[in-house]
């Protein structure tokens, strides 16, 4: 969906953020990566950028 609908930088990527360690993205995207179990999807963040949907895959 981010590939198809979303305009941020990362949707070529089809929404890939990459790895990251904290201090490196918006603290509301932070906050649900790092709270999620593998394979985990969390809710809606809402963010000053948008809205984002984060998937853990490890």
């Amino acid at each position: 969906m981010a590939a198809q609908l979303s305009d941020g930088p990362s949707a070529i990527r089809g929404g890939d953020l990459g790895w990251f360690q904290r201090g490196q993205l918006l603290p509301q995207i932070e906050e649900a990566a790092f709270s999620l179990e593998v394979g985990e999807t969390s809710g809606i963040v809402s963010s000053p950028v948008g809205l984002h949907l984060v998937h853990r895959i490890e």
